[in-house]
């Protein structure tokens, strides 16, 4: 046994480089980008907005008004902006920061869970960097200035500390899944496999503690936040959202087919070894060859109206991942129906299977929402590099063979050069012509504008001007559908255009913002921009393109 771990801990020094340098590539591409002044992301400027009034003491959760409409998140992320910024001022780099410190706590937290619970350091290590690695496939969110990073690190600590079964843990893990919530609502998901995990393994006073530590205080801050309102957060975080569409085949076939582009690998072993581990002797085989066949044929249907809103999927890349999903699904289902039966359910099953089934369909749900970007991915790819990882190191407790340790290490080898040979982050670097175009835009700003200032597309711009900020043209879209709770704020916005409240409104788009504004403003001056400068490196690529003025 102790010869076996010797091994292991050379022959993981394989994937480890590898993990290494992925590790560098995109901490690298981190500092590159923490203190660029523009945005990588067109909404990065939006979320500046959002501390700037909480700094003001400006309500986020308003009536929509001329130079603000709220983004549909909870106030979590915009709050320790807001606290942050106190100190180090209120820019994009302090807002990166927090991103950047929240992605690479989520990664530690793989590889302690992995050191723990699977005694390998070095392959949690290679599952931290498996997650990193996923930089370019979770839309290159990882470090903007947005919520997604801190909600994710909140969870994954949630989930962690969730495993432990000592006092204080469901208090803990209950808590951090609350301010996860906070900072995005669809967090409160998880709360269910991690209820049920904890009940079924230290049973009904465990899992009520849980529950008061995540939901109660998740109650009163909504109450407190809904009537200090008046009824418009809960408006903003969940009817504006509600009334939106869904783009279907997003969810269904796209999200496993990006998911096994991004980590196919994986995915596959991860499926087949839930059947190898959870079903009896007899349909082992049984099971996985009539599902692969099955479900690589309707994989390689599907393929052919494959969403153009999605990356494009090889059909047998969707079959390595539909397949094994669907048939991982069939024999977890089998396990729990068998411990509901016997009335002996395996607790970290319940836990770890219903957070793995969260994670999937919160990401399809996510991604088939209209506007739904690849950023919603971030917490599928952490559950799902935790479980290669945990994995790779758990088989080998079962079967403490020399072949196994080489074969896990190899996997792991064979996840992370999938994921690496992926990386582009060149392209998502910005340059000096990035910022000299940005400073060229705000000079032109301070000549041309001398009142506020609408800039949909790039809402922190008239800041740097020294005008005010922005409403941002994401919350516009947001409340302009006929369902939705707001429509009639787009009025406010129709008549500001009308009544020519702006000094200036800053363009941007492929087409015109109308409602009112082509036909009261009028084009100024072009801001000519040579070659793709300026452009978000994220997210939909857009940026000022003229300065129109009142007719």
């Amino acid at each position: 046994m102790h010869s076996t771990a010797r091994n292991a801990s050379w022959i993981d020094l394989v994937p480890a480089l590898g993990a290494v340098w992925i590790a560098i590539q995109v901490v690298g591409t981190f500092l590159a980008r923490w203190n660029h002044p523009y945005d990588l992301e067109w909404m990065e400027g939006g979320m500046l907005v959002h501390a700037f009034r909480l700094n003001e003491g400006l309500p986020l959760y308003s009536a929509p008004e001329a130079d603000f409409v709220s983004f549909v998140y909870p106030p979590g992320y915009a709050s320790v902006l807001a606290l942050v910024s106190t100190f180090t001022g209120l820019d994009y780099g302090p807002g990166r920061m927090i991103s950047i410190v929240s992605t690479l706590t989520a990664a530690a937290l793989i590889t302690a869970l992995v050191a723990r619970h699977g005694r390998s350091w070095l392959l949690g290590l290679c599952g931290a960097a498996l997650y990193l690695g996923c930089f370019n496939a979770s839309g290159g969110f990882y470090d903007l200035v947005r919520p997604d990073a801190l909600s994710l690190a909140l969870l994954a600590g949630s989930i962690a500390i969730g495993l432990e079964d000592r006092k204080g843990a469901p208090e803990t893990a209950g808590l951090l899944l609350c301010a996860s919530f906070l900072c995005k609502h669809n967090a409160a998901a998880y709360g269910f496999p991690l209820l049920a995990g904890i009940w079924v393994r230290s049973g009904p006073w465990a899992g009520f503690r849980f529950v008061a530590a995540s939901a109660g205080p998740a109650i009163v801050f909504t109450s407190l936040l809904n009537w200090q309102s008046s009824g418009r957060f809960l408006d903003y975080i969940i009817r504006v959202p509600g009334s939106h569409p869904m783009v279907g085949a997003r969810a269904f076939p796209g999200m496993p087919g990006e998911l096994g582009n991004t980590l196919l690998p994986g995915v596959l072993v991860l499926g087949l070894w839930m059947i190898w581990r959870n079903t009896s002797r007899l349909p082992k085989f049984g099971l996985v060859v009539p599902v692969i066949a099955l479900f690589g044929f309707g994989a390689w249907t599907l393929s052919a109206v494959s969403p153009k809103s999605t990356a494009p999927v090889e059909w047998w890349v969707l079959m390595g991942s539909l397949a094994p999903l669907c048939a991982a699904c069939l024999a977890g289902f089998q396990v729990i129906g068998k411990g509901v039966y016997t009335k002996k359910l395996p607790w970290l099953w319940v836990y770890g299977g219903g957070v793995a089934l969260t994670a999937l369909v919160t990401a399809a749900l996510m991604r088939g929402h209209h506007g739904g970007f690849l950023n919603v991915y971030m917490p599928l790819h952490w559950v799902t590099s935790l479980g290669v990882a945990m994995v790779a190191a758990r088989v080998r407790l079962q079967i403490p063979r020399a072949w196994m340790v080489v074969a896990s290490s190899a996997w792991m080898a064979t996840n992370l050069a999938w994921v690496g040979l992926g990386l582009d982050l060149e392209r998502v670097k910005p340059t000096q012509a990035d910022v000299d175009a940005g400073n060229h835009v705000v000079r032109q700003v301070k000549t041309l504008c001398d009142g506020p200032v609408h800039s949909p597309y790039a809402a922190w711009i008239p800041m740097q001007a020294g005008l005010g900020p922005s409403a941002h043209l994401i919350g516009i879209w947001d409340i302009n559908h006929p369902d939705g709770p707001f429509f009639a704020g787009v009025d406010t916005y129709r008549k500001a255009a009308t009544d020519q409240y702006w000094s200036c409104v800053i363009e941007g788009g492929r087409t015109p913002l109308k409602l009112g504004i082509d036909a009261n403003y009028k084009r100024a001056r072009t801001l000519v921009h040579d070659g793709p400068v300026l452009l978000p490196k994220t997210g939909w690529r857009v940026r000022p393109t003229s300065i129109n003025v009142p007719r």
